[in-house]
């Protein structure tokens, strides 16, 4: 089964990642290399929401792996992260805006990856569109009631097929999301979330089409499964 938990990192009592009282709890976790990681942030923003995704992490992994038992982090030539460890699973984390967020799954044999992003006004679509998008995507759009989260359904869809691969951000323009889930490559689970009067799109790519599990890391995150035809 795969797992997804959501968190939402910014608390008016938290400025920064070592200000959670369990700080050194999920870095020693994870291993010196995410520490010298969330230390060497100089944007305590973006520090704290890269943070969350390992908080969200722990959460995911803490019914498999005891207390003291450390899943050290490691990170590829493309950044997409991997446990060193064998048999332990296979995970991946995005944020935005507000919102951090990581899924796993227990089997080592199988890749997943998540994108969230914070819903924006339309300016730039377009060309990120014709830059990115193929025509069946972009048809998928103008069709849309809501072409700004039709927007970012696809662009979520494209981001998390990346990472599941593990080619990064390079293969997106040659990405058909239509054409990845026809021919059963990967499959795509999508959630509209709303976080502090923001809304977000998020995508989870997996190889099976299976339940997925969320985890509401705050309880207070608004998460609701859509069905996007893709």
């Amino acid at each position: 089964m795969t797992a997804v938990c959501v968190f939402a990192p910014f608390d008016k009592n938290i400025e920064k990642p070592s200000d959670y009282p369990e700080y050194g709890e999920v870095l020693a976790r994870f291993g010196e290399k995410e520490r010298g990681r969330i230390e060497g942030i100089k944007r305590a923003e973006t520090a704290l929401l890269s943070f969350g995704g390992l908080i969200c992490l722990k959460r995911l992994t803490d019914g498999i792996a005891p207390e003291n038992k450390k899943l050290t982090v490691l990170r590829d030539g493309l950044g997409k992260p991997f446990f060193e460890e064998a048999g332990i699973g296979s995970f991946n984390i995005s944020h935005s805006g507000r919102l951090s967020a990581a899924v796993f799954t227990a089997d080592s044999d199988r890749g997943v990856g998540i994108d969230i992003e914070r819903i924006r006004a339309r300016e730039g679509f377009d060309s990120i569109s014709k830059r990115f998008f193929c025509e069946r995507e972009r048809e998928y759009i103008s069709r849309s009631a809501s072409p700004e989260k039709a927007f970012y359904t696809i662009w979520t869809a494209k981001e998390s097929y990346s990472k599941y691969i593990g080619r990064g951000l390079s293969s997106i323009a040659d990405t058909d999301v239509f054409s990845v889930s026809e021919r059963r490559e990967a499959y795509f689970s999508h959630y509209a979330l709303k976080a502090d009067e923001e809304d977000y799109i998020m995508t989870v790519c997996a190889p099976l089409r299976e339940r997925t599990e969320i985890i509401n890391g705050n309880g207070d995150v608004e998460i609701y499964e859509i069905q996007s035809g893709i």
